[in-house]
């Protein structure tokens, strides 16, 4: 057997006792090699028995240990390309030859639910939930995980695909395998059947279900998850509420992974919530090794995996899918899909790896080991750039980092971050914080932090001799031209340089003497809970619209307005008017009576404050 000596075995057909020994009674090419190796024995032990030598040995032949090889049929067909492009089968030999560890990694899967009698899934699932505050067809908060879905729903299945890169299992003989197949499946449920979008709440109490943190379910899961996917997400700036949760996530050491986002060209900004500091935020390639055409780019990119390519069938990601015979019962499948939504489960699955082989490993390190370009290969401009990040992740370079952290005391040298990635001043605000740290030990320091524009002004408010620390940024929006201007700090310190983008809307100062929206609701949210403390419709008069809610405790809230075209209840759809204040981001503490809380809202332009699924 592999990494024992060999010894051909002798039949006893082929021997038989003859005075001085064992006598040949063949001549094949088998009974040669026998009396060969016989031979060399007995030379050997002569040898030794002089006294001439300390040892006396045989030189052994050894066989190369198997290579990473499954028996499921679409992996060497279907799967091939992307696995391979990754280092999959390296990596998965590094990790079968360690010993497993007392539990097995989970992987949370905030989607659409999942086909949980899939055959490649159903023993990988764990202490799934289905998350759904809004619903006018009885869905709802309940147990099960299980994608819903009818016929008459034409369902995606994007959970079940976005689960099985994670996890399908391996070596059963069955359609695909998974990035993790040693992982376990927490399947989160936000998505309604024959809906694209689920809400900003349903998301957050998911990811604080995940973490084992307090959630509206009022249940916590038998053991909280090690690595948070989420394939979904929509434009605009990370809310205080997702910053919130995803720090609260990292604390309860959750490594969260999200996809960086479709568009036509490629040429959008990183989506909401992976564009939130703490996120790994994930683009795409296609099996040309590059950047798929689709995936959007930006300083919060924080690297590239296999998302598939739409200009032929084999340029796809294969995985686990649901589909319906022809007396419309459900049964399991297996097909095709391509987006940053089926780049980010290759991360997420290889953030399993490492935590099997390392399960004390933090999302610190994970960030240091990212920007030490330890988990990936530079496939595009040399460092990190806004097209690719750091590079297309490599599985067994991750997983060689983590056995390494895991076997010895040595410890990952930290990285400077920026929180938050972006700046949303809005209509309204003119000053906000900017914090400089560093993952852990490190001797980078800041250089220097320049703004694109002279009505952006940075000033130190609380920084070490090394720079790290809070700055103030203020906009002078005198300066400005009416409308929405975008300059960008940049932060250039020992090791990296670091962009983080603006947002400043400047309002017309002319009166307005039409409201051309018609009816619209504003909405006070409790953004600590998400929990709805007030919402009323107002119509416009004198060409604008006057409002007032009461009845709202102390606390933290965001304060929305949106019209509702398809008055459904969900704010901000695509192409509704939406606004906020100070920005639809941004929330407010309120400890009594306020006034003159004036902010504009503007049409969506096809964005959401919902998050859609990320597929083209």
């Amino acid at each position: 057997s592999a990494g024992k000596p060999e010894l051909l075995a002798v039949p006893t057909s082929a021997m038989r006792p003859e005075a001085g020994g064992i006598r040949r009674q063949t001549s094949d090419a088998r009974d040669d090699a026998v009396w060969r190796a016989l031979g060399t024995l007995r030379q050997a032990k002569a040898l030794q028995a002089t006294g001439n030598y300390e040892y006396v040995e045989p030189n052994y032949r050894r066989q190369k240990m198997a290579t990473f090889a499954p028996n499921d049929p679409y992996y060497a067909t279907s799967q091939n390309w992307h696995y391979q492009q990754i280092n999959l089968p390296s990596a998965m030999d590094s990790i079968l030859a360690l010993t497993a560890p007392s539990q097995l990694p989970i992987v949370a899967v905030i989607d659409d639910g999942i086909v949980s009698d899939h055959p490649d899934l159903a023993d990988q699932i764990v202490s799934g939930y289905s998350f759904i505050t809004i619903s006018s067809n009885g869905d709802g908060n309940t147990s099960s995980p299980d994608d819903p879905s009818t016929s008459s729903n034409s369902p995606e299945w994007h959970g079940t695909h976005v689960a099985g890169t994670i996890a399908a299992i391996r070596n059963n003989s069955l359609y695909g395998i998974g990035v993790a197949s040693v992982a376990k499946l927490m399947p989160l449920r936000v998505f309604r059947p024959g809906y694209s979008y689920a809400t900003d709440y349903d998301i957050i109490q998911a990811i604080r279900y995940a973490s084992g943190l307090s959630n509206n379910s009022g249940t916590y899961p038998a053991r909280k998850a090690d690595v948070i996917n989420m394939s979904l997400g929509a434009s605009g700036t990370c809310t205080s509420a997702y910053t919130d949760v995803i720090s609260q996530a990292r604390a309860q050491n959750v490594i969260v992974v999200a996809a960086a986002g479709n568009s036509t060209t490629g040429n959008q900004a990183i989506t909401v919530p992976a564009n939130c500091t703490g996120v790994i935020s994930v683009g795409a390639t296609n099996s040309s090794k590059t950047r798929a055409y689709y995936s959007n780019q930006g300083s919060a990119l924080s690297l590239v995996a296999p998302g598939g390519g739409l200009s032929t069938t084999s340029d796809y990601v294969y995985s686990t899918l649901g589909s319906f015979n022809t007396s419309g019962t459900r049964i399991a499948s297996f097909g095709k899909m391509a987006g940053t939504s089926m780049a980010a489960p290759h991360v997420a699955g290889v953030m399993a790896l490492m935590r099997y082989a390392d399960p004390a490993l933090t999302p610190a390190q994970v960030d240091s080991l990212l920007a030490s370009s330890q988990l990936t290969d530079d496939i595009g401009t040399t460092g990190r750039d806004n097209a690719t990040g750091y590079g297309l992740i490599n599985a067994y370079k991750a997983v060689t980092a983590a056995i390494s952290l895991a076997s010895s005391s040595s410890t990952v040298n930290g990285v400077i971050v920026a929180s938050p990635t972006s700046l949303d001043f809005g209509s309204t605000l003119t000053s906000a914080t900017l914090t400089l740290s560093a993952t852990s030990s490190t001797t980078e320091t800041v250089t220097s932090i320049v703004s694109s524009s002279s009505a952006v002004t940075v000033t130190a408010s609380s920084i070490s001799t090394a720079g790290l620390g809070t700055y103030t940024v203020s906009v002078d929006r005198s300066l400005l031209s009416v409308g929405t201007t975008n300059p960008t700090l940049t932060i250039t310190t020992s090791a990296q340089v670091i962009s983080v983008p603006v947002t400043i809307v400047k309002l017309s100062t002319s009166s307005s003497t039409t409201a051309s929206y018609g009816g619209v609701w504003v909405k006070v949210t409790d953004a600590t809970t998400g929990t709805v403390l007030a919402s009323k419709r107002f119509n416009p008069s004198s060409g604008s619209y006057t409002w007032s809610l009461t009845g709202i405790p102390a606390g933290n809230v965001y304060v929305t307005a949106s019209t509702d075209l398809d008055n459904d209840g969900v704010l901000c759809e695509s192409g509704e008017a939406c606004g906020g204040y100070a920005n639809s981001s941004q929330s407010i503490q309120i400890t009594g009576s306020l006034s003159g809380l004036s902010f504009s809202i503007a049409p969506t332009l096809g964005t959401s404050t919902a998050s859609d699924r990320l597929s083209p």
